[in-house]
């Protein structure tokens, strides 16, 4: 009936949003972010809402200390979403990995003084690599028992990668005993105890030591002759002191004359019949150091390594049968596998002091020697050394070293003679050449007779080192000895051989010793030695060792490795210092890449 108006209207769309939460444990998101990422997905109702690819955080590479990429608790999705949803990514442990390297000793201690097993626990991850060093390795060798000498590892500890728990032994070696018999006999009677069988006395000792007979253990005779015997006399006189070798003294009763068979006055001897002063020995006849004892317990100098002893890589191709390498220089600085060592270029053992170096002396010294002086009969021995001084021995009545000084030209003791050393004759051939003599040391002027280089070190005269035991320079000392504070030295007769650097052997083993005679078990090289290349590792020669190496002073040079020497030509497929598995092509020994 009327103008009408309807109107049709839109209702407004109800809005919705769902919330999707993203959370990071032990660690953080890649961008190193921790808090969580709250996705707001917004839309009106009869829409779908939708999770894209872009809005899931992107986690897995940022894991916190100790632990290692881990995994969501449900895997978020590109897709749609219908209600608030949270996912949490958690990072997991690590797992640790740990093992035990065990030091043991036997025989002695470690150098600190210590006995107890050294226990070194490596610990890290899973996927981490257990690796010991050098200073966890113990420091060994100088600390034997009584009776034992430096002896070897059952498998040389080296710093490195370890892989599985493991056991290292160093063994002390026991001391090679030695032993002098020392034979006393009677004749035409018995010693002062009334007894007559021979007294043996059995000196023993080790390798290393310096065998003494005392006063006690020389028997007490000549108050027992038998019926129609007096005093007699001794075939060479018995001293107290050092014994090399097994020595029989005999005492024999002199036979008294009958009264019909007595000789008449006219008959003694003439005045004139007895021995010139001038027929004693000449101070010429001191023993010249090259009459010392040829060494018997030890390798001479000159038994340096022959090439025969040393390791031969027999599985090797030999350096002559080689390809001459036609693509590459050849290494210039490369060792060339020439012959092992030969031992010609050793020292020979340097001279000791020579009597005769001293000043001649203006009259004819007295001999000192068993067999021409009667120590017996005298109270002391006096030898001209110069002109101002003299050498003063003290001996008792059996004609027994009891001392020795030097004086000056008034008698007195010259403490100026601070280090000085004197060879002793005791014992001559038929032709008056010396056959055993003793080197004394002196300090102060006085026979120094407590002095061991055990103890005190090298006795240094004249500019050579000597090792003495009980005041007496030890010529049984010879190759490489163990000398306490001055460790391993190379010795010949008793001296220090200096000048000298090369390899020795010892124990069946070859040892890399200095220019000073010293073996240090720090060295590590390769060194050259009369045209080859050797490793020395540990201050030995490693010929456990086939592979590669590097030589410190060139060490972008690699060196292949056989039995411990340089060694090889051609394709060479073996395993690295380093680790791994490699080619290379070696050329006399070096590695041409």
């Amino acid at each position: 009936t009327e103008d009408t108006t309807y109107t049709y209207t839109y209702a407004e769309k109800d809005t919705i949003s769902k919330t999707v939460t993203f959370k990071v444990v032990n660690g953080t998101w890649d961008d190193g972010k921790k808090e969580d990422v709250v996705v707001t997905l917004s839309g009106y109702e009869d829409e779908t809402l939708t999770l894209s690819e872009e809005q899931i955080p992107s986690v897995g590479n940022k894991a916190a200390e100790g632990y290692k990429e881990g995994i969501w608790d449900v895997l978020p999705a590109a897709g749609i979403i219908t209600e608030d949803t949270t996912y949490t990514y958690t990072y997991l442990k690590r797992d640790t990995t740990s093992k035990t390297v065990t030091f043991k000793v036997v025989n002695g201690t470690w150098d600190d003084g210590k006995k107890e097993d050294v226990v070194v626990t490596l610990s890290g991850y899973e996927d981490e690599t257990l690796t010991l060093s050098e200073e966890q390795i113990p420091s060994v060798g100088n600390k034997a028992a009584e009776g034992y000498k430096p002896g070897s590892w059952d498998e040389m500890p080296a710093a490195g990668i370890i892989t599985e728990d493991t056991t290292y032994t160093y063994t002390y070696a026991e001391k090679d005993t030695i032993s002098k018999t020392v034979t006393f006999k009677v004749v035409n009677g018995t010693w002062d105890d009334g007894k007559k069988e021979d007294v043996v006395v059995t000196l023993s000792g080790y390798e290393d030591e310096t065998l003494t007979l005392s006063e006690e253990q020389i028997p007490s005779v000549g108050n027992k002759a038998a019926e129609g015997y007096k005093e007699g006399s001794w075939d060479v006189v018995p001293a107290a002191g050092i014994i090399t070798k097994d020595t029989t003294y005999t005492y024999t009763y002199a036979e008294m004359p009958s009264p019909t068979d007595s000789p008449e006055p006219t008959d003694s001897p003439e005045p004139t019949d007895s021995p010139e002063p001038t027929d004693s020995p000449e101070p010429t006849d001191s023993p010249e150091p090259t009459d010392s004892p040829e060494p018997t317990d030890g390798p001479e100098p000159t038994d340096s390594p022959e090439p025969t002893d040393s390791p031969e890589p027999t599985d090797s191709p030999e350096p002559t049968d080689s390809p001459e390498p036609t693509d590459e220089p050849e290494p210039t600085d490369g060792p060339e596998p020439t012959d092992s060592p030969e031992p010609t270029d050793s020292p020979e053992p340097t001279d000791g002091p020579e009597p005769t170096d001293s000043p001649e002396p203006t009259e004819a010294p007295r001999e000192i020697t068993n067999n021409t002086f009667d120590m017996r009969a005298a109270t002391e021995g006096v030898a001209v050394i110069d002109t101002a001084h003299k050498l003063v021995l003290s001996v008792n009545e059996k004609g027994q070293f009891t001392g020795a000084k030097i004086t000056d030209a008034d008698g007195n003791t010259d403490k100026s003679v601070d280090s000085y050393i004197v060879n002793i004759v005791t014992k001559r051939d038929s032709s008056g050449k010396p056959t055993e003599f003793y080197s004394l040391v002196f300090t102060d002027g006085v026979w120094d007779t407590g002095y061991d280089s055990a103890k005190k070190g090298a006795y240094v005269y004249d500019g050579v080192e000597y090792f003495v035991a009980g005041g007496v320079v030890n010529q049984n000392a010879n190759g490489l000895i163990y000398t306490g504070t001055d460790g391993f030295r190379f010795l010949a007769a008793g001296h220090v051989v200096t000048g000298h650097a090369g390899l020795v052997m010892y124990n069946d083993e070859w040892f890399w010793i200095d220019d000073e005679g010293r073996c240090d078990d720090n060295y590590a090289a390769l060194v050259h030695w009369n045209g080859s290349v050797f490793l020395v590792h540990g201050g030995r020669l490693r010929t456990d060792y086939t592979g590669f190496a590097y030589d410190p002073k060139h060490k972008d040079r690699w060196y292949h490795i056989t039995n411990g020497q340089v060694w090889g030509s051609g394709e060479i497929t073996d395993q690295s210092i380093e680790g791994g598995e490699i080619t290379r092509k070696v050329v006399s020994g070096v590695v041409v890449d």
